[in-house]
């Protein structure tokens, strides 16, 4: 480029001053940085720091970039210096800046206006302003910026080379403006898109995407902008060790902020530490994490013990003869809406330590469901079961009970609450106050099993072993005062395992009398009176599944027909 080129007069040294920082991104950050100074409250040369510098190459070097900020980090700063930074010096840009509210949008390019302002009359050397009104600025090189609003249809129709997201977490139709300005923008491997945003909760667009984009799941390059890489947000930085045992990090300028949020875990992490849970975890964060160390990578998959069970069983200890076994079920549709679960758990020396060594997890109807109970509660010693009866899992209940005859007094039951129930597929009725089979959960039991549920957990005598309880631990949260899963995600697991525990603890028939051990896992067949239908129907139920009998519904069949034989029956 030749100087007679400009639009005006500039010395040699402006012309390689303004050469420099067409070439070089970085040296215009660091030399033309005015913005409003937040310590000094004017506008003022702000000296960018190392983190700055780190963003702006990534929005050069790459097609799209994703920012997870802690607040006041100046990551919309800097990428409002690298959009005017395009606008000035690379002819026919087309960028849009989005935000959640036209208001945020149009401060975004009221900045970049200021931000041309201060500079320089030689930086405008090959430029003119054609437009400039509240929502767009347009330059005589083709380029332009425009403020747009947060509406679906924003971007369509036109051409754009990039789009900035501020605080994308925030913008509502994040999902159908992506959709759109994404494949416009992918069109062509120059066009840009950089996303910055403090977290906002979960799930939403901005969340999956840099969960993806941690696996390279998709285009976006990540960058983790903590308040700890602030020079004066980290000054006099230290470590601290929580009640937990888990290490932070803190500033008194962290501690100052804290404060002004009102000590509230959600709103700091949101804010200061990058953190997208938007509800506090009924099981702390730090004991999840502890707890996941110890899951074990396999469970006896392979295992002929493992393989008489279906797809969906997990399990990490086969029975142990003379050992005590409790069975927490939750019964689901079936159809999909939910899951059915099961939760197997050995009965320490004591009673008071837990371990859990099986588990289930599928779309079971609650008929099939009852035989997958009763062949787990067989295998495991005449197991207590406690099924979750409020719905769907009476029908599980009324089936293990009066068809497959399990023995009742290894059945948890409890008093009707409601006024009557009738159920007409199993011939059963039952009045308010009637003992009816399994555990009915009330808005007040409900408070007691997450209480018992926590105290064997955060105590540490239960031992669990299973990534997919962990799994809906994660998103098992206190929403208006009440436990349960964040939107998309389950608690099967967890109910199920919380009624067992809650039955073990509060039920004094059972921790005298009914918890007693029954005997090994072969003992016992001959106190079970079960119909040959249903032993025929049990068999059927194997055969339709193509699952194995189990070795003890196979002996029990075997000395079943074996007795009808003594009889003459056959």
């Amino acid at each position: 480029m030749k100087t007679k080129e400009l639009k005006i007069q500039i010395t040699k040294k402006e012309f390689q001053e303004y050469d420099k920082c067409k070439n070089d991104p970085v040296y215009f950050l660091n030399n033309y940085n005015y913005g409003f100074n937040g310590f000094t409250n004017k506008l003022d040369y702000l000296k960018p720091f190392p983190f700055q510098e780190n963003l702006i190459s990534q929005f050069q070097n790459n097609k799209n970039n994703i920012v997870l900020k802690s607040r006041q980090m100046h990551c919309s700063n800097t990428a409002l210096v690298f959009a005017t930074w395009k606008l000035l010096f690379h002819p026919d840009e087309k960028i849009l800046i989005i935000s959640n509210k036209t208001e945020g949008s149009l401060r975004f390019l009221d900045g970049i206006k200021r931000f041309i302002d201060s500079f320089p009359k030689f930086l405008l050397a090959e430029n003119e302003i054609m437009i400039n009104n509240h929502s767009k600025i347009e330059l005589s090189n083709g380029s332009w910026i425009i403020a747009a609003s947060s509406n679906q249809n924003v971007g369509k129709g036109q051409t754009l080379t990039m789009a900035i997201f501020d605080e994308a977490a925030y913008i509502k139709n994040l999902e159908e403006i992506w959709m759109s300005i994404g494949m416009v923008l992918g069109s062509k491997e120059s066009n840009k898109c950089i996303m910055v945003s403090s977290p906002n909760g979960k799930p939403n667009l901005f969340h999956s995407m840099w969960e993806s984009s941690k696996n390279e799941e998709n285009d976006f390059v990540r960058t983790e902008v903590h308040l700890s890489q602030h020079p004066i947000y980290s000054k006099d930085l230290t470590e601290k060790i929580d009640d937990t045992g888990k290490i932070h990090k803190t500033s008194p300028w962290y501690e100052k902020q804290k404060e002004k949020f009102g000590y509230d875990e959600i709103t700091i992490g949101r804010e200061l530490d990058l953190n997208f849970d938007d509800f506090q975890l009924v099981i702390g964060k730090p004991i999840i994490e502890e707890i996941e160390k110890s899951i074990p990578k396999e469970f006896l998959k392979g295992s002929n013990f493992h393989d008489e069970y279906p797809e969906g069983f997990h399990i990490w200890e086969e029975p142990i003869k003379e050992q005590k076994y409790l069975i927490g079920v939750m019964t689901g549709r079936g159809d999909g809406s939910n899951y059915s679960t099961i939760q197997v758990l050995k009965v320490g020396i004591d009673s008071k330590e837990l371990i859990q060594i099986a588990e289930y997890k599928g779309k079971t109807f609650p008929n099939q469901l009852a035989f997958m109970v009763f062949q787990m509660a067989k295998d495991y010693n005449n197991a207590f079961v406690t099924i979750e009866t409020n719905s769907f899992g009476l029908a599980t209940c009324l089936v293990l009970k009066n068809k497959l005859k399990y023995d009742k007094n290894r059945i948890f039951h409890s008093k009707m609450k409601t006024k009557k129930i009738v159920d007409r597929t199993h011939g059963y009725i039952a009045n308010e106050g009637d003992e009816i089979p399994g555990f009915q959960t009330t808005t007040k039991i409900r408070p007691l099993l997450i209480s018992c549920l926590r105290k064997y957990i955060e105590e540490g005598t239960l031992k669990i072993n299973s990534q997919r309880l962990i799994d809906e631990f994660k998103h098992f949260v206190i929403i208006n005062n009440k436990a349960q899963h964040e939107k998309m995600y389950y608690d099967d697991l967890i109910f199920a395992l919380a009624i067992a525990l809650y039955t073990k603890d509060s039920e004094k028939e059972i921790k005298e009398t009914k918890f007693k051990n029954r005997g090994s896992n072969t003992s016992g067949l001959g106190t079970f009176s079960v119909p040959l239908e249903t032993l025929k129907e049990l068999e059927e139920f194997h055969v339709k599944s193509m699952i194995p009998k189990s070795k003890i519904i196979a002996k029990l069949l075997k000395e079943f027909l074996e007795k009808e034989k003594g009889k003459g029956s056959f």
